[in-house]
């Protein structure tokens, strides 16, 4: 990547969050005139000029004229053909046991631009949280030079099938009661974690729900069968449930046998 080193780079994301942090001190260690944004501001990146604009996080659309006057990288946690913010989400709700990621180059319309890079992965049963911190960013580390490379190597890029834009997930699409299947449950409360956090009734109350794992007995469904190391043991239509941590109105998440307590 020495073709890089006379480049400006522009790391644009809606938040420092991990993978934002994770790119960015790996390629900045390697890349010399790079900077950090937080939010779209035109005037500003104007300002900077960049020669290339890699964005690991952006819930905002770019506009226009700045894509159009830099080649903007954004990293997509949904292979080909898939676009919309909520793509991993979607993936874990329906179980998928295979996805991957993109590096899409910004173009009219979401994920919709020129396709640079891809790789799949088998997908884990585990929060969306866990497989965003750790499969699709190590996937997004392995081929972010590979997109680069190819743009700036003057390579065409790579078929793009038909996007299938998928909505933003919403709490209506996680509901679940106590007495659906285990697998059920634990699908859409991954599915929420961290955001936008599964709802479920708990001694009638509501919880956002956190850190689920699969339960060794059944029991009553909605039923609090056991409180270990802070965690508790819901029964569920055909087994039981652990539930590491809880919050309430999308507020700090808490020990789910402390909060419970309270």
């Amino acid at each position: 990547m020495q073709y890089l080193d006379s480049k400006k780079k522009l790391f644009l994301s809606s938040s420092f969050n991990g993978l934002t942090q994770k790119l960015w001190v790996y390629f900045s260690s390697r890349l010399q005139q790079d900077r950090v944004m937080i939010g779209v501001d035109p005037t500003k990146i104007n300002e900077w000029s960049p020669d290339i604009i890699i964005c690991p996080y952006l819930k905002q659309y770019i506009p226009k004229k700045i894509w159009e006057a830099y080649p903007c990288f954004v990293v997509h946690p949904g292979p080909p053909g898939d676009g919309g913010p909520s793509s991993l989400n979607w993936a874990i709700l329906e179980g998928k046991n295979s996805w991957g990621t993109s590096i899409i180059q910004a173009a009219e319309g979401w994920d919709t631009g020129p396709l640079w890079a891809t790789k799949n992965f088998n997908m884990p049963q585990a929060s969306a949280a866990h497989i965003y911190r750790n499969h699709v960013s190590d996937s997004i580390m392995s081929i972010l030079p590979q997109a680069l490379d190819r743009y700036f190597s003057g390579e065409s890029s790579l078929p793009q099938p038909a996007i299938v834009y998928r909505p933003q997930i919403t709490l209506e699409n996680l509901a679940f009661d106590w007495e659906e299947k285990t697998e059920t449950i634990l699908r859409k409360i991954n599915a929420g974690d961290s955001q936008p956090g599964t709802v479920g009734i708990i001694e009638g109350q509501p919880f956002q729900l956190y850190g689920a794992s699969k339960g060794e007995v059944p029991g009553q469904p909605g039923k609090i069968l056991e409180k270990r190391m802070g965690q508790v043991c819901i029964g569920t239509g055909d087994g039981s449930i652990w539930i590491r941590r809880l919050a309430q109105d999308c507020g700090v998440k808490i020990r789910a046998a402390d909060l419970l307590a309270q």
